[in-house]
């Protein structure tokens, strides 16, 4: 049998260990009398907030979104607002945020009928907002001279 070394400490089991970890957590905690503080910040107009990247036209016109989700689905809906990156949409279906879907329409004063990739950006209810993916030079420029004959939404 090993011989017991004199200086070292007797082990006092477990209550006393917790209670010791316990009594050393409620001890006083020394805080300096001054924090330091950032500089105050004006708060935000409600105008900064919602500022867009892209102004938001009124768009009044049919269109068909295309839908390959379980099964494909063709679903009619009405444009209620349109940007230079996307278009606002009153539709019946359920999209989830992040869904690509084709979108076909005529721009009001087009002669040709547009088919566009747009991803679903933002929904409430049947409303949903729409980001455009694959719009060519030809149509962002015919897009652009169409908003500039439509009337600001917001």
């Amino acid at each position: 049998m090993e011989a017991r070394n004199p200086n070292r400490k007797r082990h006092r089991g477990f209550a006393h260990c917790l209670s010791t970890a316990l009594t050393i957590g409620r001890r006083k905690r020394e805080y300096p009398d001054t924090m330091p503080s950032s500089d105050p910040k004006q708060a935000m107009k409600p105008s900064d907030r919602r500022r867009r990247r892209y102004a938001r036209y009124r768009g009044d016109f049919r269109l068909s979104v295309s839908h390959l989700g379980d099964e494909y689905q063709k679903v009619e809906g009405h444009c209620r607002d349109l940007s230079a990156a996307g278009i606002g949409i009153l539709l019946a279906a359920d999209l989830n945020g992040g869904e690509v879907v084709s979108l076909r329409f005529l721009l009001p004063g087009a002669a040709v009928v547009w088919d566009v990739r747009a991803v679903v950006r933002h929904r409430r209810g049947y409303q949903y907002g729409f980001e455009f993916l694959s719009l060519t030079e030809d149509q962002r420029a015919a897009l652009e001279n169409c908003l500039q004959s439509l009337k600001p939404a917001d």
